[in-house]
């Protein structure tokens, strides 16, 4: 995201599994009565689950009422996941909600989602592949989202292409990057709002579905630079 919070803002996601399987992560578990308790993980090792299918389907399945311009915010969406799919063999596709997308995206108030009411500093989680509610991607609409992340009035506004840059990276199976890598990482718990995959991002990514063909090409290039373009000039979108 393009703002530093606190070490109580930074920890964000899923549900607990078995310890010794997560990088610094939390675990976001709801009991039995439906109240959500939150714990830190040890930075361990990497996530071992995938998609194991050479398609993953998505879909915004609720928008935010905070931005009016619907075409900004599904391009949002798309150029998130694009952010990815190019560094990887695996097709992300756009699908409409009855379609049974793998991953969906849904922005949600603390009356919605028991999670961010009982963390309201919580910005959004994902859940990892391989787990009950694998794909499931929440934004809290109780926070203030826009399409660049700038000030509305005297109120800060959060990036939702650039929140959606990281917590697909966690629905994808990647865990926060260790802290000697977290420098201009998007998977970092202090990200920035970096426009653009830090090597280690790649690297991490690449090794659990492989290298994209290609990705040495001038054509390469170009997309990511013609992506990242799109990403700047995504508030003026009509």
């Amino acid at each position: 995201m393009s703002f530093q919070r606190n070490r109580s803002q930074q920890r964000r996601h899923i549900k607990p599994i078995k310890r010794n399987e997560l990088q610094c992560i939390l675990s976001a578990q709801r009991s039995k009565d439906g109240k959500s308790s939150v714990k830190f993980e040890q930075e361990q090792i990497e996530w071992d689950k995938k998609w194991n299918s050479d398609k993953v389907t998505y879909c915004l399945t609720k928008d935010s009422k905070d931005i009016e311009n619907d075409a900004g915010e599904w391009k949002a969406v798309w150029l998130a996941m694009n952010t990815w799919s190019l560094e990887i063999p695996l097709t992300l596709q756009l699908v409409k909600k009855d379609k049974n997308p793998d991953i969906t995206i849904e922005f949600a108030d603390s009356y919605e989602e028991p999670i961010f009411k009982d963390n309201t500093d919580m910005l959004a989680f994902a859940h990892f592949p391989g787990t009950p509610e694998q794909g499931t991607i929440k934004l809290n609409e109780d926070k203030l989202w826009s399409l660049d992340g700038k000030f509305l009035g005297f109120n800060k506004t959060y990036n939702m292409v650039h929140t959606l840059v990281h917590e697909i990276g966690h629905a994808l199976g990647l865990t926060h990057a260790a802290p000697k890598f977290s420098l201009g990482s998007v998977m970092s718990t202090n990200y920035n709002g970096t426009l653009q995959l830090s090597n280690n991002d790649i690297d991490r990514i690449v090794a659990k579905y492989d290298e994209k063909p290609g990705r040495n090409s001038k054509n390469y290039k170009d997309t990511k630079k013609e992506l990242l373009d799109q990403i700047k000039n995504l508030k003026i979108l009509k």
